[in-house]
């Protein structure tokens, strides 16, 4: 798509999907949702909540920003986010105490 290769498209993207996320706080996170999903062998539905599906849809990000952070790591870039390719309940190193 255009927000893939075009950085003005992206952040276009970026904002509407941060639009559409905001007005998801105003919904009861206890809305029962169904979640069709086609996982390479057929579609495959699964009764959940707003909640629920919101959350996995967080944990599978954090997923894919560990990729990415692994793999701008072996090609050598810093970046600027120190934890971008963490989970945010990873515990950081603690001194020996």
């Amino acid at each position: 798509t255009s927000a893939e290769s075009d950085p003005v498209e992206g952040l276009k993207y970026l904002q509407e999907t941060i639009k559409g996320l905001e007005q998801l706080a105003s919904f009861d996170p206890n809305i029962p949702v169904t979640i069709k999903d086609d996982l390479g062998m057929g579609i495959v539905v699964v009764p959940a909540t707003l909640g629920a599906g919101l959350n996995q849809a967080h944990s599978h990000a954090i997923h894919h920003f560990a990729s990415i952070g692994y793999l701008l790591h072996t090609h050598g870039a810093v970046l600027p986010n120190k934890i971008f390719e963490y989970n945010p309940t990873t515990p950081e190193n603690q001194p020996a105490q």
